[in-house]
């Protein structure tokens, strides 16, 4: 969902992220825009709430005492930390070019007209923020009648401007 900010190539937020560093494979290091390298410290594993397991490596830069990008990079005392979920930036890399891709940008403009209106319609002019009953069915059956309402509204609208014609 951050697609457009990653197209134009501007950063989420003011501070360094992974994309600002340049990753060196054959000796698997990291360098920051000041020319340190930060190196391979270890994995750590964590498992979330949905039972998966996610393996990220972890970088280090041994010095940034002096460095001139140091308040926008880090407020560490030891120096500047990255930690990069390889399966995951792979998975984001194979999304960016789908979605760059001409069939992807055919996509991207047709989900435009035919999905987004639907969801504004329904949240603004609908006024619906939030699902009133709870559990996946319940929800799914709150969606379709929703759905249903809103398609029965345009049918009236249509045979209305065409009974006007």
């Amino acid at each position: 969902n951050s697609w457009l900010k990653d197209f134009r190539g501007k950063s989420i937020s003011k501070t360094y992220v992974l994309k600002d560093f340049i990753y060196n494979k054959a000796k698997d290091y990291y360098t920051c825009i000041n020319g340190e390298n930060l190196y391979y410290q270890n994995t750590t594993s964590l498992k979330t709430g949905t039972g998966y397991i996610q393996t990220t490596k972890n970088y280090q830069c041994s010095f940034c005492g002096d460095c001139w990008f140091r308040e926008n990079c880090t407020s560490s005392k030891i120096g500047r930390t990255l930690s990069v979920n390889t399966l995951l930036e792979e998975h984001k890399r194979v999304v960016r070019e789908n979605l760059n891709s001409e069939n992807g940008s055919k996509l991207r403009k047709k989900r435009s007209i035919d999905v987004e209106p639907v969801f504004g319609m329904v949240k603004n002019n609908r006024s619906f923020k939030r699902f009133m009953l709870r559990g996946l069915e319940k929800v799914n059956i709150e969606w379709g009648l929703l759905s249903l309402a809103h398609n029965f509204i345009k049918l009236m609208n249509k045979q209305k401007s065409m009974a006007y014609s």
